[in-house]
């Protein structure tokens, strides 16, 4: 080994304490000597000949089923969501609001390429969705209108029976304010 023999000829042939202490080091631990082991080849390594395939096709959603693709619309009831704060931080008591309880609507399009995009209106305010959708789920981001601190959150949904179903989780922008409701949506155009 290179390394050990740079150490030997620094040092002599009676190497000191100091000295055997860093020759063991040196033998013990990796350093950055060229003697490292060539890596294996991996044998699911991609090739020249199956990374000519489109790239996009890699990164790409997968396209919904003709299930989801389409103009989706339901009614909802938002209620307060319960969490459980841990006791060193009980003593902090959330202000009680009702702000985003009660009824809602929900109106969203999948696009034949995945996309989603829609609108919520009710007493969790106006939200706007934007999300993707594969075969089995429907996944989106609620936010508020630009400006305006209310709630956002999240809807995930899946087909089924002709009808997608899920759950809707919002917070509000000043905490405490935690908001849930099960989805029922039904179509309204076919694509």
């Amino acid at each position: 080994m290179p390394c050990t023999a740079n150490v030997l000829a620094a040092y002599g042939p009676f190497p000191t304490p100091i000295s055997l202490f860093c020759l063991i080091a040196l033998l013990v631990v990796p350093t950055g000597c060229n003697d490292a082991p060539k890596q294996k080849e991996n044998a699911n390594a991609v090739t020249p000949s199956a990374a000519s395939g489109s790239a996009s096709a890699a990164v790409a959603p997968n396209p919904p089923s003709v299930d989801t693709a389409g103009k989706w619309r339901g009614h909802f009831e938002s209620e307060q969501e319960t969490t459980e704060v841990p006791k060193p931080h009980a003593q902090r008591a959330w202000r009680k609001s009702d702000d985003g309880i009660g009824k809602g609507e929900i109106e969203l399009s999948v696009s034949a390429s995945g996309e989603l995009s829609g609108a919520v209106t009710g007493a969790l305010g106006a939200l706007r969705l934007q999300g993707e959708a594969d075969d089995t789920s429907l996944r989106a981001r609620l936010s508020p209108a630009p400006g305006d601190d209310g709630f956002a959150g999240w809807l995930l949904l899946t087909a089924k029976d002709s009808a997608l179903s899920g759950d809707l989780r919002v917070s509000h922008s000043k905490s405490g304010q935690l908001r849930r409701s099960r989805l029922l949506l039904e179509r309204v155009v076919s694509p």
